[in-house]
């Protein structure tokens, strides 16, 4: 199970009009404590984990330190660079990985602005005891699934829900191939990562992650 820590800020690239700020490809960027002990507190400096991803339209989406500008509605962080649109939301908690400590699920997407066109790839995090101070720290853990959409459910597959239980995270995904059918399937720690119970059907390419930036 690949597991990361990002300790050091990275020089970031501003694009004024925008609101989003990205790196080229950080090699390692901030991660704020968790002081409350229950979520994640990254403050508005967030790190989008891919190193580049193509959408289905074909641009390119860049990976790396974002400031996103939020909360917006039920999105934890929002903002756009160029023609995207990078959103980054929380969700459930449980003790996943059965170390004793809270795991959480939080989604990053990248859409072009203003359409259905994009992605939104699905996380856990871990918590683990900070060698000083009295909270948590967050460490990002592994890759769980994906969605080839925005949030109108008009992908070749797409996420109904993430819920994460102890030991496992329960998955519920569509596909265009079976309209109407949720797939239901659970997702289990191993030594490689989280590993579903069976494919998704049609597009198991759902469960590839993204190349990481370094």
């Amino acid at each position: 199970m690949r597991i990361r820590k990002y300790l050091a800020a990275t020089v970031v690239l501003v694009s004024a009009a925008a609101g989003v700020a990205l790196t080229g490809a950080p090699a390692s960027a901030a991660v704020e404590p968790n002081t409350n002990n229950t979520k994640i507190d990254f403050g508005r400096r967030n790190v989008v984990p891919w190193e580049n991803i193509t959408l289905p339209d074909g641009t390119t989406c860049p990976g790396g330190v974002v400031t996103l500008e939020g909360p917006v509605g039920g999105t934890w962080g929002k903002g756009q660079w160029n023609r995207l649109e990078y959103t980054t939301v929380e969700g459930d908690i449980a003790d996943v990985t059965g170390d004793g400590f809270p795991d959480q699920v939080v989604r990053y997407g990248c859409t072009v602005a203003g359409t259905d066109t994009g992605f939104h790839y699905y996380y856990l995090y871990s918590f683990y005891k900070a060698p000083y101070g009295p909270g948590l720290s967050a460490i990002r853990e592994t890759f769980i699934t994906s969605s080839s959409a925005s949030e109108t459910n008009s992908g070749q597959w797409n996420v109904t829900h993430v819920t994460p239980v102890a030991g496992a995270i329960k998955v519920g995904q569509t596909v265009d191939t079976n309209p109407g059918q949720v797939e239901e399937r659970v997702f289990r720690p191993s030594p490689t990562g989280l590993v579903p119970d069976r494919p998704l059907p049609t597009y198991p390419q759902a469960d590839t992650e993204p190349a990481r930036h370094n």
